[in-house]
């Protein structure tokens, strides 16, 4: 079930991108996006990213408008109300799914939180190496009872995330065009 929102008219036929996250591991170059960006552009569609405040951006380069969403409010205004999203796998691209919007998730190969409904797709990334694995196993706290005194920190691949070269921009735009 979708959370309640307030539509925003001025998004309506606008793609957000989602490339911020706490996990390195996560991040897609911007030179990534940049492909995005173009693609998007030449099909006539409006593109801006979601931030959480205002200032500078790892896609500043890319000429494109920053939605600045400060509360978890405008987070699910501003996801219901475009026309669509392409996110990496982190929980505002969630949230989109969760609230029926056509969305795209890039992630690692071994991502488990993609929902497979009809207004979602995924770009995967190739396998890991043998030391990422090992090393997110050793990061888990999922034997962990209680959380309350627990602050992990963010995932750091020791491979630098290859895997994630293999989730191609190109493929992200096409799963949104099936959407849209």
């Amino acid at each position: 079930m979708a959370l309640r929102a307030d539509r925003r008219l001025d998004l309506d036929r606008t793609v957000l991108l989602v490339h911020e996250s706490d996990g390195p591991a996560k991040y897609w170059p911007v030179d990534r996006w940049a492909e995005v960006v173009s693609a998007l552009r030449a099909d006539g569609r409006p593109v801006a990213h979601v931030t959480k405040a205002p200032g500078a951006s790892a896609l500043d380069p890319l000429g494109i408008p920053a939605v600045v969403l400060p509360t978890p409010g405008d987070v699910v205004d501003a996801l219901t109300s475009c026309r669509g999203v392409i996110g990496i796998d982190t929980g505002l691209t969630h949230i989109a799914a969760q609230q029926a919007t056509p969305t795209v998730t890039v992630c690692r190969r071994s991502s488990v939180y993609f929902r497979p409904w009809p207004h979602c797709r995924v770009v995967r990334g190739g396998p890991c190496t043998d030391a990422c694995s090992v090393a997110e196993d050793r990061y888990a706290y999922n034997a962990e009872v209680s959380l309350d005194h627990f602050r992990p920190s963010p995932w750091v691949c020791p491979s630098g995330s290859p895997c994630m070269d293999e989730a191609r921009p190109l493929d992200a735009v096409a799963r949104l065009r099936e959407l849209l």
